[in-house]
């Protein structure tokens, strides 16, 4: 089976549609998935979703199976196979 992750806004563009699937690996944490992603899709992924000044994951929010929940409190958080997580990152504007 495989982890299905919905992406938003800019990371949308990046990967090319608004989710995609990832290989569910043996002891996989949020982090982990996050690191998959940007391995996958580089510096414009990596720019998403994390903090450029400290190297830090960025301040956003998941959802995990319909549960909102704050990122980085939940980095360490286990991944099972057939899992949903939407990523929503925040952005500035005005």
């Amino acid at each position: 089976m495989a982890i299905t992750v919905n992406l938003y806004a800019g990371m949308e563009r990046i990967a090319g549609g608004s989710s995609v699937l990832l290989q569910h690996k043996p002891n996989m944490t949020i982090e982990g998935l996050l690191r998959q992603l940007i391995q996958q899709y580089g510096d414009e992924m990596r720019a998403e979703l994390v903090n450029l000044k400290t190297g830090e994951f960025a301040s956003s929010v998941i959802i995990f199976n319909g549960k909102a929940m704050p990122l980085l409190p939940n980095l360490e958080k286990q991944i099972q196979d057939g899992d949903e997580i939407s990523l929503i990152t925040f952005c500035a504007g005005g």
